[in-house]
């Protein structure tokens, strides 16, 4: 027998450090940059014939903060904090291994203009994706 689907919204933070993002100029330079991602997203569950198993598409919006660390190697002077829009799209499946506990494993992707740190020597008016593949433990209540 198929299991329900349905829907739910889904509200995320995520962190990560950009070691190394080549930035488009006159001249090729390397900018490190901590990246704060705040999204909020539509889920939809689809039914499946294995009982176990929940999948899922989403979509929606967010914002992605764009923070210099002006470390050595991946610093351009005059480089600033900017905060850019985005639209998150993705799907995975959720694996029951109790009531309350599953296993997940998804993939997000986001799409939004590149940032140029308020440098107009960096803008480059480029559409840019981010692909983020991952698994993790949900807890439902």
């Amino acid at each position: 027998m198929a299991g329900p689907g349905g829907n739910a919204t889904d509200a995320s933070y995520g962190y990560v450090r950009n070691t190394l993002q080549n930035v488009t100029s006159a001249r090729q330079s390397n900018l490190q940059s901590n990246i704060h991602q705040t999204t909020g997203a539509l889920v939809l569950t689809f039914p499946s014939s294995v009982v176990r198993l929940r999948p899922y598409a989403l979509a929606g919006v967010g914002a992605l903060e764009f923070d210099p660390t002006g470390n050595a190697g991946g610093f351009i002077p005059g480089a600033e904090s900017q905060t850019k829009a985005a639209f998150v799209y993705g799907g995975g499946a959720d694996f029951k291994l109790t009531n309350h506990v599953y296993l997940r494993a998804e993939y997000r992707g986001l799409v939004y203009n590149r940032p140029d740190f308020g440098l107009t020597s960096l803008n480059s008016d480029v559409t840019a994706h981010t692909a983020q593949p991952s698994a993790g433990l949900v807890f439902r209540f």
